[in-house]
């Protein structure tokens, strides 16, 4: 999908949103008719005749099919959407490894250099997020305002930190941070819970077996189980690994022990109410970003790689890596 050429210029990241996503994507009449009946609120204000039903021409909200007929209006018009810069234009790529994420390619003047790439755009539905110079961010957000109604752009910037997709990030030293301190705190507000914990899980909780003190699962419990559990891996899985146990415990116990299930959820909730500085930071070493496929070859995968050496077959350079590291290359034949 790259360039030739990637930016590493200094970024910030922007955020917006498209106003009434769902009603501005149009049906296309090659597709197979969508018929709906009308609202009951029209047939009691008798604007409506009792029989009568609507084509849709365009998708509703609550239509099973408006996500996937807004991602196809959406991606097309990106597709087709042209940035003005103060010198020349770019254009927008999708890339293949991600469908939601797109690549704003300023495009060259030399027709034997490659395309440049000045920013990223991530959409989720009806989320947009811009990372790009200031410059180059203004200059997409004006693009993507002109094509739809959106919400006023919000620019991340060490005193105004910004919400995607329910994650806070903000500006630190060094680098960025992200957190849900708000959804933390709107979940604790909704359940009614008071109190603090100092650790995710209790230690008398802290097993996957059933327990002679648990609980014969009720229907209606395991679904406030399944609740719980469900909020508290939203957060495990974006910002707060700390509680990732936790979570995990409350997902496997939901059907069987739904009340320690949630009596583990609501403990994991307090402790995060009791740590909302603790933030996951992400920062940059290097204008380069060096990714590992499997955990065992990362830097401090030392204790990972060992187990290899009794468990796959490898080859004789591998085995005197591995060896080294157990301090035993003096037995291994050379």
């Amino acid at each position: 999908d790259s360039p030739g050429r990637i930016c590493v210029s200094p970024m910030v990241a922007g955020t917006l949103d498209i106003v009434a996503a769902f009603l501005e994507t149009p049906i296309s009449p090659d597709l197979p008719p969508i018929i709906a009946s009308p609202p009951g609120i029209l047939r009691k204000l008798h604007l409506t005749a009792e029989q009568e039903i609507w084509r849709l021409v365009r998708a509703l909200y609550g239509l099973r099919e408006s996500p996937r007929l807004w991602a196809i209006y959406r991606d097309g018009l990106l597709q087709a959407l042209r940035v003005k810069l103060d010198q020349g234009e770019a254009y927008l790529k999708q890339t293949s490894v991600e469908s939601n994420l797109w690549m704003v390619l300023e495009i060259s003047t030399d027709r034997q250099d490659q395309d440049v790439c000045i920013a990223y755009i991530l959409v989720y539905v009806d989320d947009i997020l811009i990372a790009a110079t200031r410059k180059v961010l203004l200059a997409v957000a004006k693009a993507l305002k002109e094509t739809w109604k959106t919400s006023e752009l919000c620019i991340l910037s060490s005193s105004e930190p910004i919400r995607f997709l329910g994650l806070d990030v903000a500006v630190v030293e060094d680098g960025f941070s992200l957190s849900q301190k708000g959804y933390v705190e709107e979940v604790i507000r909704a359940h009614g819970w008071d109190g603090h914990a100092k650790t995710p899980i209790a230690k008398e909780d802290a097993v996957f077996e059933l327990k002679a003190d648990d609980v014969e699962p009720s229907p209606e419990g395991v679904l406030s189980a399944q609740q719980l559990a469900g909020e508290l891996l939203w957060v495990a899985q974006r910002s707060r690994p700390d509680v990732a146990y936790a979570s995990t415990l409350a997902s496997s116990l939901s059907t069987r022990a739904p009340l320690r299930s949630a009596r583990i959820a609501q403990r994991a909730f307090l402790y995060l109410g009791d740590t909302p500085e603790w933030t996951l930071r992400f920062m940059p070493a290097a204008s380069t970003l060096t990714g590992y496929g499997d955990a065992s070859f990362a830097p401090e995968g030392g204790a990972l790689q060992l187990a290899d050496l009794l468990t796959k077959a490898l080859s004789g350079s591998r085995i005197r890596e591995l060896a080294q590291l157990w301090s035993m290359l003096d037995s291994v034949a050379n």
